[in-house]
């Protein structure tokens, strides 16, 4: 890569950045290309150089987003130890980028009308966690008379509960014994044996 092309990526970098704080700040629908050009301190044909419109801009942080996302978790998956280590740490670090967002950035981030990069995530993510439930299985945390559809399923239902809690305060990012006692009702519920 050229001096050119790393100066290239390196302001639409900038720009990105300067529109994620700004979405996160005021919402998606609240910002305009003018309050981007100035936070990022490049002129607003800058960031038409790089980005078509708004909304093209808009999808390509949210691609990153759910690219990073995607990446930390399959990172967490294959790290050495024991499943529900693991389950847990991924929990975590889920619960904790909620917390780097506003509601209504949030929202749209989760919206599966906003762009095909949720469409994608949500493949990729799933192909991810049947590979993961399999860990677990081996492991012996999961019967593996379950089958994945419905480990998935199970999942999906944990997690837009623990996304509302955590909008509506109930969760703390930082609370790891909270997520621990949840970690253990998501395996083995409230029955004891």
């Amino acid at each position: 890569m050229n001096g050119h092309e790393k100066r290239k990526l390196k302001k639409m970098e900038e720009i990105k950045n300067a529109a994620w704080v700004l979405c996160n700040q005021y919402g998606i629908q609240k910002i305009s290309m003018d309050e981007i050009s100035s936070k990022a301190n490049v002129s607003k044909a800058t960031v038409y150089k790089y980005f078509d419109s708004k909304e093209a801009l808009i999808d390509e942080i949210i691609a990153d987003f759910y690219d990073k996302a995607i990446h930390e978790t399959k990172k967490l998956m294959d790290s050495d130890g024991d499943f529900l280590e693991k389950l847990n740490k991924i929990m975590m670090t889920k619960i904790a980028s909620f917390s780097m967002m506003n509601g209504d950035f949030l929202e749209a981030l989760f919206s599966v009308n906003i762009s095909l990069a949720f469409v994608r995530y949500n493949e990729r993510l799933r192909e991810m966690m049947f590979e993961f439930f399999n860990q677990g299985k081996v492991q012996g945390y999961i019967d593996s008379h379950i089958d994945n559809e419905a480990l998935y399923l199970y999942s999906e239902i944990f997690s837009a509960g623990l996304k509302k809690i955590f909008e509506d305060g109930g969760i703390q990012a930082n609370d790891q014994a909270q997520m621990a006692q949840l970690v253990h009702l998501y395996f083995h519920g409230l029955v004891e044996k």
